[in-house]
Order: C-alpha cells, then sequence, then structure tokens
C-alpha cells in the first residue's frame, strides 16, 4: 500500500469516525434497533423461508445473508452504520481533495453524527436505509463524473459500475427507478458521445431488472402479490369518486361490486396503504381480479378526461413532501416516530419507552445494552421535531440547483440528479406520509449547503467549485 493510499484512507476513517462512534452508541442504547411492522414482516420471511415482493426481495435478501453470520436485527443496523459511515467519509474525503475548508468538513461530519434522524433512521430496520445509501452512492458516482467533465465514462470499467450503481435502487424499493431513469437520461443528455453505450447499458438494465423480477425470483420461491400493481389506481379511483367525476349507472354498479362506493372507498389521499394490506381492507380482491380488465378501462378513461382530478390527487398524495406545514392525520404521522407511549404491560419498558412496539412470535423486544440513557437520548430525539419535516431539506437542494446553474457548477448540479429523480418518483407513487420516503434527500440535504458556502459565499478556498465547470 503506497503512501497516498494510506493518507487517503486515514482521511476518509477520519471523517467517518464521529458517525461510527455515535450512531454505534445510539443502537447499544436502543438495541436491537428500531423495528415497525414492515421489519417484523420482512424478519417473519427470512426465519420462514418463505418470501413475497410486498417488500422488495432483494432487502429481504440482504437480511437474511445478514442474519446467517448473526442472528439479530441489531447486525443489520451495524451494516448501516459501517456501509453509510464510510461511504459519508469517503464523500467528505472527495470534497477534501476538491480543497473545501477542512474544518467545514469536519463540523459536517459532527453534525451528520449527532442528527437525531439519523440516529433514528441509521438504527432502524428498514429497506430505506440501504436504499438511501444507494442514492447517495449515485449522487457521488454523478459527482465524479461531473469533475472529470465526462471522461470518467471513458474506461469500460468505470460505465459498468456506473450502469450496476444506477441500477441497484430500483432493486430496493420499487420507486427507485426513476433514480435508474433520471441518472441515465441525464448523463446521455449531457455527454452525447456515451449516447450508444448508454441506450444499450439501459437495455442490459431492462433484461436485468426481468431476469432478477421473473425467473430469478421465482426460482428462490418468491410469491407474487397481484394487488401490489393495482393499489395506485384503485387509490386514484377513489379521488374519482369522493371529486366528483361523473360516472354512468353501470360504472356504479360495477364499482359496488368491488367495494361500496357511497363512502367513496373511504379515499384518503394521503393514505392508501392500509386499504389495501391492512385490517381495514375493504375491498373484494377475488372480483377485481376477475375482473381487472373492466377496472382499468374504466380508470384509463376517467384519467384521460379528467386530467385535473389526477393533479389534484398527486398535489395532495405529494403534499408532505414539498409542503414544509403538511399535516396529516394522526395514524399515518407525517413524521417518524419509533418511541411509544402507550405499552403493552407484557413488553420490557423504559420509563416508557420502547422501540420494538408489536408484539412477534420471534420474542424480538426493546433490549437496551445502556438502559440509564434511553430516556435521555428519547428526549433528545424529540426536543428537534422540527427537523422531521422533508420538504425543509427539499427546498435546501431546490435551492443548491438553483445555485449551481447560476454559477454553472456541474458539479453542484449533477449530484443533485438522483436526488430530484427520486423526488419526482416518489411525488408519483406516494401510498403514506412517511418521513422516511424522503430520507435520500434528508440525508444529502446534511451537506449541500458544503457546496454551496464553497462554491462562492465564503471563498474561502483555493478552487472555487464553479472552476469545475465542464464547457
Amino acid at each position: 500500500m503506497t503512501n497516498s493510499q494510506i493518507k487517503k484512507y486515514k482521511a476518509i476513517f477520519l471523517y467517518a469516525s464521529p458517525m461510527f462512534f455515535i450512531w454505534t452508541f445510539s443502537l447499544l442504547v436502543f438495541w436491537p434497533g428500531m423495528m415497525s411492522h414492515d421489519s417484523l414482516v420482512q424478519w417473519d420471511q427470512i426465519t420462514t423461508n418463505n418470501y413475497n415482493n410486498i417488500q422488495p426481495p432483494l432487502h429481504t435478501f440482504f437480511m437474511k445473508f445478514i442474519s446467517l453470520f448473526w442472528n439479530s436485527p441489531g447486525a443489520i443496523c451495524l451494516v448501516h452504520i459501517i456501509i453509510m459511515g464510510t461511504l459519508t467519509g469517503y464523500f467528505l474525503y472527495l470534497l477534501d481533495r476538491l480543497n473545501v475548508n477542512k474544518s467545514l468538513i469536519l463540523f459536517s461530519s459532527v453534525i451528520t453524527a449527532f442528527s437525531p434522524i439519523n440516529i433514528v433512521m441509521i438504527n432502524t430496520v428498514w429497506k430505506d436505509i440501504p436504499y438511501t445509501i444507494l442514492v447517495f452512492a449515485c449522487s457521488i458516482l454523478m459527482m465524479k463524473i461531473a469533475k472529470k467533465g465526462g471522461t470518467w465514462l471513458n474506461r469500460k470499467k468505470n460505465l459498468l459500475i456506473f450502469l450496476v450503481l444506477i441500477s441497484l435502487p430500483f432493486l430496493f424499493r420499487w420507486n427507485g427507478l426513476s433514480v435508474t431513469v433520471g441518472c441515465l437520461i441525464f448523463v446521455i443528455l449531457m455527454h452525447s458521445k456515451f449516447s450508444k453505450k448508454l441506450i444499450a447499458g439501459g437495455g442490459f438494465i431492462m433484461i436485468f431488472f426481468i431476469a432478477i423480477n421473473g425467473p430469478l425470483y421465482d426460482s428462490l420461491g418468491v410469491k407474487k402479490d397481484r394487488w401490489l400493481k393495482y393499489n395506485l389506481p384503485i387509490h386514484q379511483m377513489g379521488s374519482f369518486l369522493k371529486s366528483g367525476v361523473p360516472f354512468d349507472e353501470s360504472e356504479i354498479e360495477f364499482l359496488n361490486k368491488i367495494s361500496p362506493t357511497e363512502n367513496n372507498w373511504l379515499y384518503n389521499c394521503g393514505v392508501s396503504i392500509t386499504r389495501a394490506w391492512g385490517d381495514d381492507l375493504i375491498y373484494d380482491k377475488d372480483y377485481f381480479f376477475d375482473n381487472k380488465e373492466r377496472f382499468m378501462s374504466i380508470y384509463y378513461r376517467k384519467a384521460l378526461n379528467n386530467p385535473l382530478s389526477v393533479l389534484n390527487y398527486y398535489r395532495c398524495s405529494s403534499r408532505y413532501i414539498w409542503h414544509p406545514y403538511a399535516k396529516m392525520n394522526k395514524k399515518m404521522q407525517l413524521k417518524t416516530r419509533l418511541y411509544q407511549s402507550d405499552l403493552e404491560t407484557n413488553f420490557k419498558n423504559y420509563d416508557g419507552i420502547k422501540w420494538i412496539p408489536y408484539k412477534n412470535k420471534f420474542n424480538i423486544v426493546s433490549d437496551s445494552k445502556i438502559p440509564l440513557l434511553v430516556t435521555a437520548l428519547t428526549s433528545y430525539v424529540k426536543a428537534f421535531d422540527f427537523l422531521w419535516k422533508p420538504a425543509l431539506y427539499l427546498y435546501v437542494c431546490i435551492i443548491a440547483l438553483i445555485f449551481g446553474i447560476h454559477n454553472k457548477n456541474n458539479l453542484l448540479i449533477y449530484t443533485l440528479v438522483p436526488i430530484f429523480a427520486h423526488t419526482l418518483g416518489m411525488s408519483l407513487v406516494s401510498i403514506s406520509p412517511e418521513f422516511r420516503f424522503q430520507y435520500p434527500v434528508v440525508f444529502l440535504g446534511h451537506f449541500i449547503w458544503i457546496l454551496i458556502i464553497s462554491n462562492g459565499v465564503l471563498k474561502k478556498i483555493k478552487y472555487p467549485l464553479s472552476k469545475l465547470y465542464v464547457k
């Protein structure tokens, strides 16, 4: 190993060390990590080997692989900490190489480590965490492409890395397809000399997706939930009923057989998931699937004839993404909170606090290794409730984009592409107003201010990032 490599790894570890320490310490306090209903459903799958595609199977297999070495949710959280901490350290190292002020970098590292959002999210067994890691990795890769003026793609190895990396978000969250498509289209438009290779690569990605979601998952016994791909149009049909879109008598008669239309299918613009798989399921699924072609025919016709109703639906369902003061119903809160006060008596608790709030057959319960600090750390997280608003971070990114365009700063623009691609995709398929869905935007928002400041506000670095603009 050369001296430059040793220096590089030391810098990465230095910038990552606050995150390694604080996040691991927090995990010990909230041991064995935070788990929601979705987390426990996936844990059931990896324990029984009965898989389905309601949760992305690749993430479930990711959990399964880790559990083979240590059969504990805490092991999954530790992997989150190691990968995200290392990746963040590498990102900050790249900023260092761009002559960004070291004090700013170290300050950002500490802020990221102590962020109550990150303390909660990194230590939660959710697909959203590895998904965020992958989107963040895509942002770093886009930054490297910008730095080299696209010449980074000249090497076949780098081109393959790009294609593989941008394809992975889709396999960890279904809405991740927007990141894949967004990054691919953007690079094709900006670097047309690679267009043939990238278009061919896009074809490869499509084949890759089909192969994984088809033959591979079938061979691994993954059961396919037929309801999954119809959840969104069914939810929108409820919006058509509630908004007064005209239906003829035969259509109403048909829809009534799926679910009574007098209650507008219990339509709530922000929440569809509970109507699909929850305890309050209201649809006759058997009748629906026997007549799904007729339903989709009605849906397409109403959507095409009532574009304003469709736009109003998306305005409402995506409200938590763009509205800084969005108020949602209590059942599906905007902010993510895994600390509970309404405890069942058979659960171990620490001053009324737990982070695995559901009974389960695996006897996985809140089991702090530092119980004296549970209340203090919970209070610390709760003290920053105002930060749990994804729209705030989106606007920081929008300001950064405007700043980047104004200063012809490709480095800043490219870095933001995966974030905006993700946000667009999530705006189109959101099923409930949950903070975690926008965690990629929130996490990158911890660093974007550095790029803005370093690019001309303080002007304290040797080479302003605007000099990296590729003409």
